[in-house]
């Protein structure tokens, strides 16, 4: 930071900024769940991670065979 206002005079904002969201992440992370009870206040809610990463395996029985890894290799296209 010092560096970018000796060589160009500027505030660096952006690098303050990256600091700042950098110590607050740090304490979210690592200071804040310890002193309450393993709460991760930046941690997305389970909703969420389920609309993209789907149901947890193993909470829904299925009858459906497994796929066979060799023909869904051959029927990839080839890419060179």
């Amino acid at each position: 930071m010092a560096f970018s206002l000796v060589l160009h005079g500027v505030l660096p904002k952006d690098e303050i900024l990256g600091v700042v969201v950098g110590h607050v992440w740090y304490f979210f992370n690592d200071v804040y769940p310890p002193l309450h009870n393993n709460s991760r206040p930046f941690d997305p809610p389970f909703w969420w991670r389920r609309l993209f990463e789907g149901r947890p395996q193993g909470t829904e029985a299925t009858n459906a065979a497994p796929i066979n890894q060799d023909l869904a290799a051959a029927a990839a296209p080839d890419v060179h």
